[in-house]
């Protein structure tokens, strides 16, 4: 922010000369009322020192400047939407074509919960009472490697699987739920294999390349599908088509939850499928090799999901 300091007296210079900024009792402020912000955007105080909203403004147009961006995206609390509104207004007012490519990403509190009072809590960096990603991250990861010392102290690589499964699910608790709500976050809910979560997800795709280590085999390069005929399988297969509609409207909402959503739903049905219909069948082998190809699609469309989140795909946990 200190960057644009310098920059921002010369905005400020520009909005006056253009109209669109006057000064009041020596401070300068952008009138937006008629454009619907009946809050006035406050530019520069009286004292001279700059704002905010002068500095996003100077940086907004370095970066549009340096980076020539088709669309650029601001990540904060919900808190933030008026400041926003006002910045992506004045930008528009002084005329940049792209000023329409500006969005704010706004999000609900993260709520953690806290064993010493009982209860969910919001962290509050004024007051100190605030808990580091990086001390979440240690902490889910040291929980996941005690899991799999218990049910599996033989995997390969425990320490990255951990960190995977760990972060992922951290990844995944955020973005579930919409993000103009509240998300809350439990250490032990997030690792759980039960439920809405990203090391159930995981476990999902875990089972598919299973079934092919089973099999020793790679997917089949072809397979009558019309041997597709129980009502898992038809499942499965309409879900996957729905894939690339949750990709576009998660875009065009500048909503992860939809993807989340949609891999949750994935992995249910897969579940369900693994636990109704045999995949190896040495009796029914065009069954098994329409089965292997619908396997290894699910496990694709998770992995493709999964990478879309900032989630690492396993392939053993």
């Amino acid at each position: 922010e200190a960057d644009f300091h310098l920059h921002a007296d010369e905005i400020v210079k520009e909005l006056v000369h253009a109209g669109v900024a006057r000064e009041s009792e020596g401070a300068v402020v952008a009138d937006l009322s008629a454009h619907g912000i009946e809050t006035p955007c406050l530019l520069k105080k009286s004292d001279g020192a700059t704002l905010y909203a002068t500095r996003d403004l100077a940086a907004a147009r370095y970066r549009a400047e340096r980076y020539h961006f088709d669309l650029m995206l601001y990540v904060t609390d919900q808190g933030q939407a008026l400041h926003f509104s006002q910045v992506f207004k004045v930008l528009e007012l002084m005329g940049f074509p792209w000023a329409e490519n500006l969005a704010h990403v706004s999000f609900g509190p993260v709520l953690m919960w806290s064993e010493e009072d009982s209860g969910w809590v919001k962290g509050k960096t004024r007051s100190g009472k605030t808990i580091l990603l990086e001390d979440v991250f240690q902490e889910v990861v040291k929980r996941v490697l005690n899991i799999i010392e218990e049910r599996n102290p033989d995997l390969e690589n425990k320490e990255e699987v951990a960190r995977a499964i760990g972060v992922g699910a951290v990844v995944f608790n955020d973005l579930k739920p919409r993000r103009h709500k509240e998300a809350r976050f439990k250490l032990e809910d997030a690792v759980s294999l039960e439920g809405e979560t990203g090391p159930y997800v995981q476990n999902a795709r875990v089972r598919v390349l299973g079934i092919f280590r089973k099999a020793e085999r790679e997917r089949p390069a072809s397979a009558n599908i019309d041997a597709l005929t129980h009502l898992r399988e038809h499942a499965l297969i309409r879900i996957m088509a729905k894939f690339p509609g949750a990709v576009r409207d998660a875009l065009r909402e500048l909503e992860p939850s939809l993807v989340a959503d949609y891999l949750i739903e994935l992995a249910r049905a897969f579940h369900a499928f693994h636990h109704d219909c045999r995949v190896l069948d040495p009796a029914n082998p065009v069954l098994t090799e329409a089965r292997l190809l619908l396997c290894w699609m699910v496990g694709e469309v998770l992995k493709a999901g999964m990478e879309l989140l900032g989630m690492v795909p396993l392939e053993r946990m």
